[in-house]
């Protein structure tokens, strides 16, 4: 009897050991209020430098958030079809213009979630001095 009781107290840290790891040990696990991480947030500027959206292919996960910072002097962001570009798709994603004099980004920005990984075609729909989309300001979400 002494033994085996002697026995089962011996296997007591190696059972407290699989639920409760040292206070040094490293964990991949990082708790959240919620349960779940937040969703990343990735930036594109829109006018920075010319008519382009920085960056013009972007890859994101359904959840994840896009925010458009918007430049000097107007521009939106819009969503088309890919065979029928520099039109709007049917309730599709508008942010309106963004008509913006300072020399740094405007204050308020434009924030989308990526529901799915299909591609989301995007273009600038101002039209002064020249067609923006025309001129090559488009960009992708999740390219094919």
């Amino acid at each position: 009897m002494f033994s085996s009781t002697l026995v089962a107290l011996a296997a007591l840290p190696l059972a407290f050991a699989q639920y409760y790891p040292q206070a040094n040990a490293t964990s991949t696990y990082a708790p959240s209020a919620s349960g779940t991480a937040a969703p990343a947030v990735q930036t594109v500027t829109v006018g920075l430098g010319g008519l382009i959206f920085t960056p013009d292919t972007i890859h994101a996960k359904a959840g994840e958030k896009i925010a458009f910072e918007f430049y000097p002097k107007n521009h939106s962001v819009v969503q088309a079809d890919f065979d029928n570009p520099c039109n709007p798709s049917d309730n599709a994603i508008f942010s309106g213009f963004f008509p913006t004099t300072a020399p740094g980004p405007n204050e308020k920005t434009f924030e989308i979630t990526v529901k799915d990984d299909k591609p989301i075609w995007l273009y600038c729909a101002a039209l002064l001095p020249s067609p923006h989309c025309a001129q090559g300001m488009v960009a992708v979400i999740n390219p094919p």
